[in-house]
């Protein structure tokens, strides 16, 4: 005769299954994508040491030092190097910890990065009228392109998260389930 395991037992496994299930589906699997990303966000860091405008490159900008007052840098380059700063420390924390929702917030703060990074162009070529004011450096444009690139590599990687539902190949109403 076959002993049939008690319902606790399968209560408590059942309830385990869900844990691990519930761990997986918070998880990213960027795969050669980490590659990717971790080099993005390298040379991303590392742009920021050029000239962005004039004499003042991205760490002068963010720290308002005197290179980025002599040359009036605006609002929304400061706003951009904030948002650089910000999408690269979550990045490489994304990548470190494997966690959907801090993958979803490098994306975020990437997508912000990238208009605010169009918009600093924008304004160091258009200066107001009577300011002598130098163009975008080439600092400024390698480091708003490659946000772009590293925004198309986040969001292929948090489209990509498998529903609660999903993970174990089946779906909901299917005969399987």
């Amino acid at each position: 005769m076959i002993d049939r395991p008690d319902k606790s037992a399968l209560d408590h496994f059942e309830s385990e299954l869900a844990g691990v299930e519930r761990r997986l589906a918070a998880e990213i699997d960027p795969g050669l994508r980490a590659m990717v990303i971790a080099a993005l966000v390298v040379i991303m860091v590392v742009v920021t040491v050029l000239p962005w405008a004039g004499t003042a490159n991205g760490w002068d900008v963010l720290a308002d030092s005197g290179h980025s007052e002599a040359i009036h840098f605006a609002v929304p380059g400061r706003i951009f190097v904030g948002l650089v700063i910000l999408s690269a420390v979550t990045s490489t924390l994304a990548l470190a910890l494997r966690r959907w929702g801090i993958a979803w917030l490098a994306a975020a703060f990437t997508a912000l990065a990238a208009p605010a990074g169009l918009l600093a162009i924008w304004t160091r070529q258009t200066p107001p009228p009577g300011m002598d004011a130098p163009g975008p450096g080439i600092g400024l444009i390698l480091t708003w392109a490659v946000v772009l690139v590293l925004l198309t590599q986040w969001l292929a990687v948090v489209w990509r998260r498998p529903s609660v539902d999903t993970i174990d190949g089946r779906t909901p109403g299917s005969p399987l389930s």
